[in-house]
């Protein structure tokens, strides 16, 4: 018969990206001939470095991967100069810069570029372009598509405003209208790289926690015609034709706790900033780290805030066996077969619970038996090491281990 034994518990590292306090995603603008417009754009012309990003679900494809302009501040009527991210040509991305030579003369327009088909319509996309002063560089959802060396800078694009949707050069007949619905549109005046990126494409962020970042737009307005820029920088569009949409690529929600029992030991399993357990509803004072021992019967519950200070509570966990002891393993006989566990009780109490978790402490299986013996079948676990509880009738617990092969 098997020992019992204490149960690990394991840790999953936390996030470091630096989060806005929890705020609702509730909008992005949809587009179909439509723009935002700005008259004032300060701080957007970077010559050195820079990262522009939004969220895109494009309901169509412009025919060529120019034509879909998702951010433009790009010129060439009054001399080439500035930026711009596109897509089109079947999902295809592009990033391009007005690149100059060593000896500051322009060299036209260098661009990174995704292989067609990168991105389908009806889908949403967090597309980024970059340049760190060496290479232009797009992103599809935080994964480095294409790359193009430039090694010299780019020029800065001074001649017209920016503009979300459409093409920025107004002396052109041209459009080049982006179809399809934008949201969270953000640009740095420096490169963020792939996991920077990654750790802050799907949250909300700070401005004034980050670095560089010079023009922030939530789309979270919902109604009017103002886009609010969330810097400093207080670069405010406009909408030309755009609408208000309430579909959105992401929203801010803590990961839902788990707790997890070892004996009368309630532990949440993933890691948070703070935490509050509950008794049947009521805080419970001074619990308020990630474990909380029961003194007293009843359903347990802990709410957690993540680093983006959103909370969740967990599923209760009702305790029935505070001042009982644990089950005599001398009474407990464990028969680990290759496709099946069984386990009984020596003594002929009854067993009301079994709930099997894997290392990580995710819960794999459960049986509510009846009687002195329970069997649980192994059908679809995985090779690795797993723990096992028990509760009888009277409220004791035991707690084993067994390694699946």
């Amino acid at each position: 018969m098997r020992t019992l034994c204490t149960l690990l518990v394991v840790l999953m590292a936390g996030s470091t990206a630096l989060s806005q306090p929890c705020i609702t995603n509730t909008h992005s603008l949809n587009f179909s001939a439509a723009s935002v417009n700005f008259t004032t754009d300060n701080n957007l012309a970077p010559d050195s470095a820079i990262t522009v990003e939004a969220w895109i679900k494009a309901s169509s494809w412009a025919a060529n991967n120019f034509e879909g302009s998702i951010v433009c501040k790009h010129s060439w009527s009054q001399g080439e100069q500035g930026y711009v991210l596109r897509a089109g040509n079947n999902g295809q991305l592009n990033f391009s810069v007005c690149g100059k030579n060593a000896s500051g003369v322009s060299i036209s327009w260098v661009g990174a570029t995704s292989p067609s088909a990168s991105m389908m319509v009806n889908t949403w996309y967090h597309v980024a372009g970059t340049y760190d002063g060496d290479s232009v560089r797009v992103f599809i959802n935080g994964v480095q598509r294409g790359a193009t060396s430039l090694p010299d800078g780019m020029i800065r694009g001074l001649a017209y405003p920016i503009r979300i949707g459409r093409l920025s050069d107004q002396s052109q007949t041209q459009t080049r209208y982006f179809t399809g619905q934008i949201d969270e549109v953000r640009i740095w005046e420096r490169a963020l790289t792939a996991s920077e990126i990654l750790t802050r494409y799907n949250t909300h962020l700070d401005p004034a926690l980050e670095t560089g970042l010079v023009g922030y737009w939530r789309f979270n307005n919902g109604t009017g015609v103002t886009v609010t820029d969330q810097t400093a920088n207080g670069n405010n569009g406009t909408t030309s034709g755009a609408t208000w949409n309430t579909n959105v690529p992401f929203n801010q929600t803590a990961v839902t706790p788990i707790i997890f029992p070892n004996g009368f030991l309630l532990t949440c399993l993933q890691p948070y900033v703070s935490y509050q357990w509950y008794l049947n509803n009521n805080p419970i004072s001074g619990a308020i780290g990630q474990s909380w021992t029961a003194v007293a019967n009843g359903a347990y519950t802990v709410m957690v805030t993540d680093s983006a200070g959103c909370t969740a509570t967990s599923s209760p966990y009702v305790i029935a066996g505070v001042g009982l002891t644990e089950l005599n393993e001398n009474n407990v006989e464990f028969i680990n077969l290759p496709d099946q566990i069984t386990i009984r009780m020596k003594n002929g109490e009854v067993l009301k619970s079994l709930e099997v978790y894997n290392i990580a402490l995710q819960k794999v299986g459960e049986v509510t038996p009846s009687g002195p013996e329970v069997i649980w079948r192994k059908d679809g676990i995985k090779t690795g090491m797993y723990h096992i509880i028990i509760h009888d009738s009277n409220g004791h617990l035991a707690k084993l281990s067994f390694m699946q092969p």
